[in-house]
């Protein structure tokens, strides 16, 4: 799945993609309607995609504040030895409190999305990772919703170029 795909996804394609990016529970009939499709060639399009990989996956984002979790923090680690890379990776998906990591290039080897109940409990994270090396760690004050991925964000201004 490449860039390929993307371009050859005409406009009724990405306007299934940003509505099911808006709502993946919309139902069938309220998505064929919004995109101008009956349903039977919607829900080809849309098995199309799941089978080439362009949708992933269906997901409930959660409010980690009312589920008890006050702290959310970006955590960049640069690693005593590349050896403890895997160590770490295990670690990251194993620990609760880590929602995802990405594997960088420049001056951290990781960086890290994670949600904490208290600053105590982030403390003694941070402490458990000194031990692996270097941390540096951001406290979110305000988080923003996440933006759709849309033709505009990969193609340019396409009405400039129709």
């Amino acid at each position: 799945m490449g860039r390929n795909r993307i371009d050859s996804l005409d406009n009724t394609g990405w306007k299934i993609l940003d509505e099911l990016q808006k709502n993946s529970r919309i139902s069938y009939k309220d998505l064929a309607h919004k995109v101008g499709l009956s349903c039977s060639p919607l829900i080809e399009r849309i098995k199309r995609m799941e089978e080439d990989g362009l949708i992933k996956n269906y997901t409930a984002v959660l409010d980690t504040q009312m589920m008890g979790f006050v702290i959310i923090a970006i955590i960049e680690l640069r690693y005593n030895s590349s050896k403890d890379e895997e160590i770490l990776t295990e670690i990251f998906l194993e620990h609760p409190s880590v929602l995802q990591y990405w594997i960088t290039t420049g001056d951290n080897d990781f960086i890290l999305e994670t949600i904490f109940p208290s600053v105590h409990d982030m403390n003694t994270f941070l402490v458990f990772l000194a031990k692996y090396g270097q941390t540096r760690s951001y406290i979110i004050l305000e988080k923003s919703l996440r933006k759709p991925i849309s033709k505009e964000s990969i193609c340019g201004d396409t009405d400039k170029q129709e």
